[in-house]
């Protein structure tokens, strides 16, 4: 986990207050690619401190708005909840494949 401590203290501190929360974990984004859609384009590199070959987790920032509609919709079915959003696990290297062939 990258951020995992940080936000670790965060849930305990929020957990403690006692008022009802629920708590979306949400990955990294996949939209954050586009920032570095040059560097993938014209080096077939990602330029991270993350391993390259460590599968991870992503989602779209949409699938984040989702969720936080349907707990929205309804809070008193996610009171005290917490809910990890994932999807299927890809490597930086996956990743700048996928990325290298769609931006030719």
């Amino acid at each position: 986990l990258i951020f995992g401590w940080q936000f670790g203290k965060l849930e305990s501190a929020i957990k403690q207050l006692g008022v009802p929360y629920t708590i979306l974990r949400l990955p990294m984004f996949y939209e954050n690619f586009l920032n570095v859609k040059d560097s993938i384009k014209d080096q077939s590199s990602i330029f991270s401190p993350a391993d390259p070959t460590k599968a991870m987790t992503f989602v779209l920032v949409q699938d984040g708005g989702k969720a936080g509609a349907v707990v929205l919709a309804d809070p008193t079915k996610h009171v005290d909840k917490t809910y990890k959003l994932i999807s299927g696990c890809y490597t930086y290297n996956e990743i700048v494949a996928v990325f290298s062939a769609a931006l030719g």
